[in-house]
């Protein structure tokens, strides 16, 4: 009796390691039903303890509830005012804990790598942002707080469709670039008016070079024909 007891203890904690997965800190366990491989079927969410799985229709996946920083450095924004701007920002965004949204993201972003993750959320963001800066004025994104309101709600509403959230942003650094692109303008124009000037000056150069050589060929002719006159009237002297 006490023999069966012992191995059954022991079948037990096999099975138990074997077979039932514990949820990670921070994180969820989904399990997914294997059965049909063309089509993923979520079975169930779970965010605390943990569940037996069948290996022979189940599968499960870790979805991790970890914070991740997206940064986006865009230059020459359109905006409602006829300068641009550039800005330079934060965010810091993670799957959202809420039951809807997660499903959305067991479903959309739980197979792929950290940094496809992170280039789909980048991709969404720096859309949304410049869609939002074009709805306000250059003052207005300096200086009224319902800006950083709207690019909240406005990026909120994108990211939940793959069960993210934004948790933080930070506008790190926003400045009008009218007064560079003033600049790059000024500098233009003197590179151009660099790059014409020596071809003005090798212009003149060779203007002056013929006009000096068919002078001195003017010259030698003339003197040519004063020597040939003072010749015949010399000989005609003379006879």
């Amino acid at each position: 009796m006490f023999g069966f007891i012992f191995y059954l203890i022991i079948i037990c904690v096999v099975v138990y390691n074997v077979f039932y997965r514990k949820c990670p800190p921070n994180s969820a366990l989904v399990l997914i039903d294997k059965t049909n491989p063309s089509q993923k079927i979520l079975l169930k969410i779970i965010t605390e303890g943990g569940a037996f799985v069948n290996p022979i229709n189940q599968d499960f996946k870790i979805l991790s509830f970890k914070q991740v920083k997206v940064h986006a450095n865009l230059r020459n924004i359109l905006t409602k005012s006829p300068h641009r701007i550039n800005i330079n920002s934060t965010f810091i965004i993670a799957v959202s804990k809420k039951p809807a949204f997660m499903q959305n993201a067991a479903l959309e972003i739980m197979d792929l790598e950290q940094y496809m993750l992170l280039n789909k959320a980048k991709e969404i963001i720096t859309n949304r942002l410049k869609l939002v800066c074009a709805t306000f004025t250059n003052e207005e994104i300096l200086n009224d707080p319902n800006f950083l309101n709207c690019l909240e709600m406005d990026i909120s509403s994108e990211l939940k469709k793959i069960g993210m959230e934004v948790f933080n942003i930070n506008i790190n650094d926003l400045t009008d670039n009218s007064d560079e692109n003033k600049t790059q303008t000024q500098q233009t124009k003197k590179d151009k008016k660099k790059v014409q000037n020596p071809q003005k000056q090798s212009f003149e150069q060779e203007f002056n070079e013929i006009a000096k050589n068919e002078i001195e060929k003017i010259e030698t002719e003339k003197q040519e024909i004063n020597n040939a006159y003072n010749s015949i009237f010399s000989s005609e002297s003379f006879d």
